[in-house]
């Protein structure tokens, strides 16, 4: 293995790296084109990188490459509502959200209670009081009832 592709130990090879390995999709791609493959990228159609069928390997330029392994979708599922979404993925750590909505209530670190009894609370004890509560400053309070109305 030479990183992630099957490689094979072959020192005189044009393709061959400073190590005299090889790619092993290299080589058939080279015995296929010649040596136009000294300047390009090697795409597996499949992107499966054990399928070196001739039909499955395509001489493109290293731009091009890139653009077709970057602008593939792919199917995510957000961590909070399970919606299936393609476009438009928030990444936090190792989960995927479907919007700015649901990555925020991931960030949630209490169970806030319902905006009419933090109001009422509010009025009983003070923000500052409601805060040490549920161990959130007051400021928290302030806008929980703020942007949750």
């Amino acid at each position: 293995m030479y990183g992630n592709y099957p490689a094979v130990f072959w020192p005189d090879h044009p393709c061959a790296h400073k190590n005299g390995l090889i790619r092993i999709h290299r080589a058939i791609a080279y015995e296929k084109y010649g040596n136009a493959i000294l300047n390009l990228s090697i795409h597996h159609k499949d992107e499966n990188v054990f399928n070196w069928a001739e039909d499955n390997i395509e001489l493109v330029s290293n731009s091009e490459h890139i653009y077709k392994h970057r602008n593939r979708l792919k199917t995510r599922v957000c961590s909070i509502c399970n919606k299936k979404f393609t476009r438009g993925a928030i990444k936090i750590d190792k989960n995927y959200y479907c919007s700015s909505v649901c990555s925020q209530k991931s960030q949630e670190r209490i169970s806030w209670p319902p905006t009419a009894t933090l109001r009422n609370k509010v009025a009983l004890v003070g923000y500052c009081a409601l805060g040490r509560e549920l161990s959130v400053s007051n400021n928290a309070v302030k806008k929980r009832i703020r942007n949750h109305a």
